[in-house]
């Protein structure tokens, strides 16, 4: 049985080399920086642990269960704290809530009583007939205000992207579903929590980091595969050879595989893959990166006037700042400032 060899260390790639390396492939790892993770890094520096690229992400068990047990790193599990509930959004220069229930939706300042009487009228609202953006599936259901004080922001905070050039269907597969199925978000939502009920209970999904910063689970799958990771070595070219085993060439090393795994941004596999296919790689070339700056910010308590009871904030488009919003991350984690 031939090595799989796997480019790129970000958890994609480190996570499908572990799970192959368990269920007993041979396994290699290239990576050209000098440390694992890809985006998820993380900082510690004056007493504040920063992490670079993503902060959390969402535990169902599941495939991160398992990931997480057979490393054994079960013990360095933080959850979130309850008030990460809370989301703000920036409106006429006020931190508003999100509303998260009925009763906050029809108190709530963020939406008008236009659209709050706009939005009861989702269930009469049918199908799409063609593919549509986030933008226009969700302005055609909800209506523009619902898009442009909840939906947008929400879009760019977990894309960095805009609602009118997503597409709904894959962008929020779940939410297309319900219409495509029910034909009402409202009806769809409710029909599926009462079956889910009747079903008996269902694991809830827990926001989670670790103790000392996401980059641990790189870093964690990383030291498992020692031996079988190399740093500092990037990838130049692919070939195959007569009997349809794969050349990777890094520098003057070459390496030999049965299989590999480009677990790698778009653009750089379109590099590696246009000599062997060029309608592939120009397809992968096309395939849009927005580019995001993350800084970290570290103030004394009573520097700050807001109680920062929540996740954080988000500054939708309609508002016209660069800024895409800021994560209380000092509430969100234990042990971050």
């Amino acid at each position: 049985m031939g090595e799989i060899i796997v480019i790129g260390a970000g958890i994609s790639g480190l996570a499908t080399a572990w799970f192959l390396k368990v269920r007993g492939y041979p396994v290699r790892v290239l990576e050209s920086t000098a440390e694992p993770g890809g985006c998820a890094r993380t900082i510690a520096e004056r007493g504040f642990l920063v992490d670079a690229g993503p902060t959390s992400t969402l535990y169902r068990n599941g495939a991160l269960g398992e990931l997480i047990t057979s490393l054994g790193l079960g013990e360095e599990v933080v959850e979130a704290n309850a008030v990460a509930r809370n989301r703000y959004i920036v409106k006429d220069g006020e931190l508003l809530t999100l509303p998260l229930g009925p009763f906050a939706f029809a108190r709530t300042p963020l939406f008008s009583a236009k659209a709050k009487v706009r939005l009861l009228l989702e269930p009469f609202h049918g199908r799409a007939r063609d593919e549509e953006s986030v933008a226009q599936f969700v302005a055609r259901r909800l209506g523009p205000e619902i898009l442009d004080w909840a939906i947008d922001p929400f879009v760019s905070g977990v894309y960095a992207g805009d609602p009118t050039r997503l597409s709904a269907r894959a962008a929020t597969a779940k939410v297309y579903a319900l219409e495509a199925e029910y034909g009402s978000l409202f009806i769809g939502a409710i029909r599926r929590l009462l079956r889910r009920r009747a079903s008996g209970p269902q694991p809830r999904g827990k926001l989670i980091s670790f103790r000392n910063g996401m980059q641990s689970l790189a870093t964690a799958i990383a030291s498992k595969l020692d031996g079988h990771i190399s740093f500092n070595t990037e990838v130049s070219a692919l070939a195959r050879t007569a009997n349809e085993e794969w050349i990777v060439r890094a520098g003057e090393r070459e390496f030999r595989a049965r299989r590999v795994v480009l677990a790698t941004p778009a653009y750089c596999a379109a590099k590696l893959l246009a000599p062997l296919d060029a309608d592939l790689g120009a397809a992968l070339e096309r395939i849009p990166y927005p580019p995001v700056a993350s800084v970290a910010l570290g103030f004394s308590r009573g520097q700050v006037r807001h109680p920062l009871n929540g996740f954080g904030m988000l500054i939708p488009s309609k508002v016209g700042r660069v800024t895409l919003g800021a994560l209380f991350s000092s509430t969100l984690f234990p042990g971050r400032a």
